[in-house]
């Protein structure tokens, strides 16, 4: 019994010592293989907050880095030559184009890389136009300024006015007299930039002699508004006007306008009687004078008696020179009466001055061809009407529409880029009359103005176009006559 108790304990005993063995074997696996668990791989993912912007372009980086041991070492490359070792850079894109962004992350294992694409796209121009009430206009009439126009400003079409306009100081109060030609800017920037600076050049028609050099004036002006002063725009004739403005990432656009300065009223008055008197002479006096006096009398009508009533400019006498011709017009029916085109043109090229200066006669002119108008209706005489409609033009008594022309891009054109930035379009009224414009169309930001005179248009495009497609635009003009005139146009992107 002793014995078989042993051998069950010593039995048991074993059992133990081998369970225990087996137990150490798998806490020894169990540790080894532990310490050889295999872990992800170094993860880097670049995090931007904007990826599209206008030149000059700030860009913040942020890097997310997991499952890394040790240190870690950051390496950016932005794409465009420079590089950072930050952990979160900024950085400034000047030029605009398409920049790959690359990030080395390294730790005590291993390296790892992440990419991401920053567009920057160019800055745009602004759009400009030149404001002006009208571009022609009449110089006033003072008390002060007759001496001015007669003697400097129109002689030799205003060179000596711009010479005394080079010579003198510019604290000169000459040159700070209060003129009667005010300019506007009226300037839209797409990114809203700042406009910081205006430069306005008004450019005389006519060269003059400085310093012994001939020159066509520059006049310079960096208002955005203001007044031209009367010297510099007194003179009578055509004035390029030009305003180019920057903003402030350094972007330039320019305006240009023509602006034409007349004599005044008063000063006009001798010079049409002047022009009339020598149509008369030139055009009915002389030649009747050919056919009913003859030649020799003709001579001596010419270099005696005409040089005498040059000397006398009265209107008076203009009348009576008029009667004279029509007495002996009719008396011995030299004036081909039976050509009423010919006769039409004859009396609408004499009496066109006339009726152009003084705005009373041409009311008269205008309601005398109305009255006129119906009493040949009345006499079934229809077949005249031409011929009146024929005087109404050559006196400009008839309100013609605003005229559209000089569309850019050219109608129909193709292979245009999809970069285009804007559309222009001349709009000009024979009378000057003002009118509204309105440019539109699905790729035109639309523009509508009011109260315009003659001038060219701008409409910006939404830009870029899209490729291999039919652009169209539409020109709306309303002139003061309640008349609608417009016009659509086409081109082709490539």
């Amino acid at each position: 019994m002793y014995k078989k108790t042993k051998r069950i304990i010593s039995f048991a005993i074993a059992i133990i010592i081998i369970l225990s063995i087996f137990a150490a074997a798998t806490m020894q696996h169990i540790i080894f293989t532990g310490n050889n668990v295999e872990k992800p791989p170094l993860f880097v993912k670049i995090f931007v907050d904007k990826k599209t912007g206008i030149a000059p372009f700030e860009v913040n980086f942020t890097p997310l880095v997991v499952y890394y041991q040790g240190n870690i070492k950051y390496h950016w490359d932005f794409g465009d030559g420079t590089t950072s070792d930050k952990q979160k850079p900024s950085h400034v894109y000047k030029e605009n184009g398409t920049y790959t962004c690359k990030l080395k992350v390294t730790d005590s294992r291993e390296t790892s890389e992440d990419y991401t694409e920053i567009i920057v796209t160019k800055n745009k121009p602004p759009a400009v136009t030149i404001l002006v009430d009208k571009p022609k206009s009449s110089r006033p009439w003072k008390p002060g300024t007759i001496l001015l126009w007669a003697k400097w400003a129109d002689y030799f079409y205003g060179r000596k006015l711009r010479q005394i306009i080079s010579f003198l100081p510019n604290s000169s109060r000459l040159l700070k007299l209060q003129g009667f030609v005010h300019l506007d800017a009226q300037v839209v920037d797409p990114e809203g930039d700042e406009i910081t600076s205006y430069t306005w050049e008004i450019i005389p028609h006519t060269y003059t002699t400085i310093m012994g050099k001939q020159k066509k004036p520059v006049y310079v002006f960096h208002e955005k508004n203001f007044t031209v002063p009367l010297l510099y725009m007194y003179g009578e004739g055509d004035y390029d006007i030009r305003l180019t403005v920057e903003d402030s990432a350094g972007n330039t656009a320019t305006d240009t306008l023509r602006y034409t300065v007349d004599v005044s009223p008063q000063e006009a008055t001798w010079s049409t009687f002047k022009f009339m008197k020598n149509n008369f002479r030139d055009r009915l006096f002389v030649p009747l004078l050919s056919k009913v006096l003859g030649p020799y009398a003709e001579s001596v009508m010419i270099n005696n008696i005409l040089p005498l009533l040059d000397r006398l400019p009265i209107p008076v006498l203009i009348a009576l020179v008029e009667i004279l011709v029509l007495l002996i017009a009719f008396r011995w029916n030299i004036l081909d009466f039976t050509n009423p085109t010919k006769m039409t043109d004859l009396f609408g090229g004499t009496f066109a001055p006339l009726i152009e200066k003084y705005p009373k006669l041409r009311g008269l002119a205008s309601n005398l061809l109305n009255k006129t108008k119906v009493m040949l209706e009345e006499k079934n005489l229809t077949s005249l009407l031409p011929y009146l409609q024929q005087l109404e033009k050559k006196w400009g008594l008839i309100n013609l529409p605003p005229v559209i022309s000089d569309e850019l891009p050219e109608n129909n054109s193709e292979m245009i880029s999809t970069n285009l930035q804007h559309v222009t379009i001349t709009v000009k009224d024979p009378e000057g009359d003002p009118f509204n414009i309105s440019i539109h169309g699905i790729q035109v930001n639309n523009v509508s103005m009011v109260n315009q005179y003659n001038n060219t248009f701008t409409a910006t495009l939404i830009t870029p176009l899209p490729s291999l497609s039919d652009i169209y635009w539409h020109v709306d003009v309303y002139d003061s006559e309640g008349r609608w005139i417009n016009q659509t146009y086409h081109f082709k992107t490539w």
